[in-house]
Parts: structure tokens; sequence; C-alpha cells
């Protein structure tokens, strides 16, 4: 006959006999959370030497640090750097309905009672500008094919820090992670893309007031980002290394002093067989008499055609 056990000591022998045999379960290896995309950030402004708050503001001003999916914006800007591709976004095929009516070109001049001549402007191909490819300037760069930088924020973001590094070093301005923010003004005017000194510094003006201020948002992917705000003074003297024409602002025009504004005169050319390409004179009162008058306003928002941003995304 065993001996007795009390019920107490077997109460406790049961538990640690429960404890071994569930130690011996094996548990499964948890994998690591993939990095935030704030340490994407980080680890785009280390590898390529930019001050990670200058590429945050940058992005933040582009997109708002969204990806939109990886599809272009209105002005052919892809990801949260918002990387420019027209040549590839304007071969894109663009869907049509089933049921919709064989496309009719339209007149340029809107006007299409009367023939175009030949040579009228509005046969010019518009000209290319740098701005509006910086996606393949990026792939150049960084050795990331543009498809990537097209489709994957982390390298679209790598994609941005490498041309704001080359814009800064085309400057000689200082370099590296660890550089003071104020430093980047004219890199950061130049990402705008902007073919003015106005409206280059406008966008510049916006970033640093970014910095100044800080945010913080969700992105539409679900990636929480936060730029703190810091105390900024941009070196604005480094502008003029840039190039850039500088609009005169003509007396008269009624535009705020911090945006960028120009005024073109209508044009007006004889064409020949009555066609003056933007308006026709007229001959009042002999003609027809004025019963309308009508107020044109065309805009656009955000460098270059940037934006972007909320500038970008329109």
């Amino acid at each position: 006959m065993s001996p007795r056990i009390p019920l107490r000591r077997l109460a406790v022998l049961t538990a640690t006999g429960v404890g071994l045999a569930a130690g011996l379960v094996p548990v499964a290896a948890q994998a690591e959370p993939p990095p935030s995309r704030q340490a994407d950030y980080q680890a785009a402004a280390e590898e390529y030497g930019v001050p990670v708050a200058v590429l945050l503001g940058v992005s933040y001003l582009e997109s708002r640090w969204d990806a939109n999916a990886g599809t272009p914006s209105t002005s052919g800007g892809y990801g949260p750097m918002h990387l420019t591709d027209a040549t590839y976004v304007a071969a894109l095929p663009t869907a049509v309905p089933e049921n919709a009516e064989p496309a009719v070109p339209e007149d340029a001049r809107g006007d299409d009672s009367r023939p175009k001549a030949a040579g009228h402007p509005t046969d010019a191909p518009p000209p290319a500008e740098a701005a509006l490819h910086t996606l393949p300037a990026a792939a150049a760069l960084t050795g990331l094919s543009a498809e990537a930088l097209r489709t994957d924020p982390v390298a679209n973001i790598r994609g941005g820090a490498a041309l704001l590094a080359s814009y800064q070093q085309q400057l000689n301005g200082p370099r590296g992670a660890g550089s003071d923010p104020n430093a980047w003004y004219a890199a950061v005017a130049r990402y705008s893309g902007a073919d003015n000194e106005q409206a280059a510094a406008a966008f510049a003006d916006e970033v640093y007031a970014t910095l100044r201020d800080g945010a913080g948002r969700t992105t539409d992917e679900g990636h929480a980002l936060t730029l703190p705000g810091r105390g900024v003074n941009p070196v604005k003297e480094w502008l003029s290394r840039l190039g850039l024409r500088r609009l005169e602002r003509p007396d008269g025009i009624e535009c705020p002093i911090d945006i960028s504004c120009e005024s073109l005169p209508a044009p007006y050319q004889a064409f020949g067989d009555g066609d003056y390409g933007n308006h026709d004179l007229g001959n009042r009162p002999q003609s027809q008499r004025i019963e309308y008058i009508v107020i044109h306003d065309t805009e656009e928002a955000g460098p270059p055609p940037c934006g972007s941003s909320p500038t970008r995304r329109t």
C-alpha cells in the first residue's frame, strides 16, 4: 500500500506537472513587424545624407505622405515623393466606356467654325521639362527600376531623398543627415520643379512653414507619421544659385505679394482667311452691340503643374 499524499501537496505537484508539460509544447516564432513608414524616411535620409525633417517636409507638401495606391497624380507624379514620369503616364491607355461615342478632336482655339491656318501656334508640341521627368532621374541616381519607384512607397522615398541630395550637391551646400535643415532651402525650392524663382520660393516657404509648425497624420495605407515642429531660419540667399527666371510684376495686377503671378496679354495675330487666332476685332457700334461681359479665370495650384500635395494631387 503506497503512502498517502496530502491533498494540498498533490495539488501543487499536479500544477507543476501541467506547467512542465506546457513548457514542452513548441511555441511558434512570431514574425517581426515590418518597419514603420517613419523608419523608412529615417533610413532613406541617412542613406542619402538628407535631414529627415527636410525629407518629411517635402513629402508632406507633395502628397501628405500618401502613396496614392501606386497610381499617378493629375500631373504625372507617383508615390509619397511625387516623382514625375510624364512620358510614361502619357502612354497609359485611357479607359473608355463601351457605349461612348467616337471622340471628336477639339479645336484648341475653342472655335471650330473656321479652319485653322497652317502653322497655327496651337499645333506646336509642349516643350519637355525636367520637372515632369524626375522619376527617371531618381532611377539613375538610385539604381532602382522605374517600376519600383512607381509602385513601392519605400523605393519612392529613397528616390526622393536621392534627388534632394543631388540638388544640394549641385548647389555646393552642406550635406549629411545631421546637417542643418535651414541650409537646404534652395534644394527644396529646386524640388518644386518651378521654372521661376517666385514659384520655387513659394513651395520652399510652405515646406519650411510645415517644419516650423509640425505635422502628423495617418496615411492612406494606415501608417502614423509625425513631423515635430522646430525653429526655422532658412538660408534663402542661395535661391539665386538655381538660376531661375524672375517674374516682373506689372503695375496694376491685383495679386498677393506672396503668390507668384504673371500677366500675359491675349495674343492677337492675323493668320489669314479671317482667322485671328485668339479673338476678332470688333467694329462697334456698326457690327454688334455688346450684350454680355464674360470674366474668364484660369488657375493652377502648386508648382510644377506640383501639386501634390494636395497641391499636387488635384
